[in-house]
């Protein structure tokens, strides 16, 4: 799923595409589409969470925190 597709409800036509399905008759039901869309777009927020949660954890992970005193050298 591309971020084109989450903003247009469906996948950008490539140059090759045009060609392949120049002869098909495929009728688009608008009322499915708009359903899969916002079906898709509740999902994209709780996947954005669990993926910021999970790097969070690994950046939690390696950081030290520093405690610099006035005057004093760092490297």
């Amino acid at each position: 799923m591309s971020p084109f597709y989450l903003l247009h409800g469906m996948e950008a036509n490539q140059p090759l595409d045009n060609k392949l399905i120049a002869g098909e008759n495929e009728t688009y039901n608008i009322t499915k589409a708009l359903k899969e869309l916002q079906t898709i777009r509740e999902t994209i927020p709780v996947i954005i969470k669990k993926e910021q949660s999970l790097q969070k954890k690994l950046y939690d992970r390696k950081h030290k925190n520093i405690n610099f005193k006035p005057g004093q050298k760092v490297k």
